[in-house]
C-alpha cells in the first residue's frame, strides 16, 4: 500500500529506528535519510555538553579520524551535527550486524566460524587497520564488537573513539 510505519523519533533529516548498540556516552541506532532513502547508522552522544573534556575530546577525535580515514575497510562517515545538546555522528549501515554477534550465532549453533568467512574478515580487518597505521593512527579498540559486516562480504573497521590520528 506505500504507507510505512511512523518513525519513533526524528533527528535532524533523519527518521531514528531501533536501537543497534549503546555506550559509556552513547547509543547507535538504525536510521533512514528521509531526503534520499538511505539507510545510515546515528550515532548520538546524549551528554556532550556536560562531559568531562577527555570524553568530548574522545567524541571530537572520532569524527576526525572517520573524516580522515576514508577507506573501503573504514565505516564510512557521512556527516556529524549538533542538536539539543547532543552529538550526532551519521556513518555507513552495515547491514549484516558485527563480528560478535556473527561468532554468537555460529557458537548458539554449535558450529565454528567457516575458515573461509575467517579468512575473508580477518584479511579486509587487515587492510583498514594498515590504512590506519599508513597514516599514522591507531585504532585502539579493536574488538569483535566494532568489526562491522556487510551483506555483501564487506568488512568495516568502526568505533574509532578511542583512536588516535
Amino acid at each position: 500500500s506505500g504507507v510505512r510505519p511512523r518513525s519513533s523519533s526524528r533527528v535532524g533529516q533523519y527518521d531514528v529506528g531501533e536501537q543497534l548498540g549503546a555506550g559509556r556516552y552513547s547509543t547507535v541506532r538504525k536510521a533512514t535519510d528521509r531526503r534520499t532513502g538511505a539507510t545510515v547508522a546515528l550515532k548520538r552522544v546524549q551528554i556532550f555538553s556536560i562531559m568531562d573534556s577527555k570524553a568530548r575530546g574522545d567524541c571530537v577525535n572520532e569524527v576526525r579520524a572517520l573524516q580522515a580515514l576514508q577507506h573501503p575497510n573504514i565505516v564510512r562517515y557521512a556527516d556529524s551535527f549538533l542538536e539539543d545538546n547532543e552529538l550526532v555522528i551519521v556513518l555507513e549501515w552495515a547491514d549484516a550486524g558485527d563480528l560478535q554477534n556473527l561468532i554468537s550465532r555460529h557458537k548458539a549453533a554449535g558450529e565454528p566460524l567457516p575458515d573461509r568467512t575467517l579468512w575473508a574478515v580477518l584479511r579486509q580487518a587487515a587492510a583498514g587497520l594498515a590504512h590506519m597505521h599508513e597514516r599514522r593512527s591507531m585504532h585502539r579498540d579493536l574488538k569483535p564488537s566494532n568489526v562491522f559486516l556487510g551483506s555483501d562480504g564487506a568488512v568495516k573497521l568502526g568505533d574509532l573513539g578511542l583512536s588516535r590520528v
